[in-house]
């Protein structure tokens, strides 16, 4: 009998793209490049698994306290992989979305990522959402602000309200998060969303992390609900 899918909305914390480089003698900076290579086979690979959502940790706002020239080398790996992937994205009907604050991103960066989502926003196969100047404390702390900031609402009502005002108020629960190159933390990701996620360590440095591991860990944890489905 096969296993049933559990996994439909996948969050992925994309570590360790500097070490990569440090490991290849190329330097971090190189690291980054190869990373975008592997979400780039991720994305076009996973509808494949059952995947409805991706939401990729692309860039902190702790990110900004690192070397300059490591932080204008991460942005702009990330406008270059939302541009050259935006063609693929449409004929794979793969929707394109990020989150995050505004503020220090350039402009160009911007327009790509805007421009990107109205391009993608047909497609229906999968939703790939990038967290860009991201933190999960931050959202929260937004979303509130604008939930008081509305007339007066109920206790019963405060989680709804709350909820309408996040970055993607449509955002789907993730069921599994992954983090890469063998870190065992959040690290401020989408606290929201991610309640009753099962959550993945690997040692495996980003930019080697390929749509075969992502396959082996989906079918441990669909075999693991699968168990716990018969023991109810």
């Amino acid at each position: 009998m096969n296993t049933r899918n559990t996994i439909h909305h996948l969050g992925l914390i994309m570590d360790g793209n500097g070490r990569w480089g440090e490991a290849q003698g190329k330097g971090r900076i190189s690291g980054y490049a190869q990373g975008a290579i592997a979400l780039h086979n991720i994305i076009i690979s996973a509808p494949l698994l059952g995947i409805r959502t991706i939401i990729a940790f692309a860039f902190s706002r702790d990110n900004w306290k690192r070397d300059v020239n490591e932080v204008e080398t991460i942005l702009s790996v990330i406008t270059r992989f939302v541009r050259r992937s935006a063609t693929v994205m449409i004929e794979n009907g793969i929707r394109f979305r990020w989150i995050g604050e505004t503020d220090k991103l350039p402009n160009s960066m911007l327009t790509t990522l805007n421009s990107t989502s109205e391009i993608t926003k047909s497609g229906s196969k999968m939703t790939l959402c990038l967290c860009i100047n991201y933190s999960a404390r931050a959202e929260m702390a937004h979303a509130v602000k604008n939930a008081v900031l509305s007339p007066p609402i109920s206790d019963k009502n405060l989680m709804s309200s709350v909820a309408k005002k996040l970055y993607w108020p449509e955002m789907p629960n993730i069921d599994l998060i992954i983090r890469t190159s063998g870190e065992k933390r959040l690290s401020d990701f989408c606290c929201w969303n991610s309640q009753y996620a099962k959550i993945h360590f690997t040692d495996t440095l980003w930019p080697d992390f390929s749509i075969e591991e992502l396959s082996d860990i989906i079918k441990m944890y669909n075999s693991v609900s699968e168990d716990d489905s018969k023991i109810k």
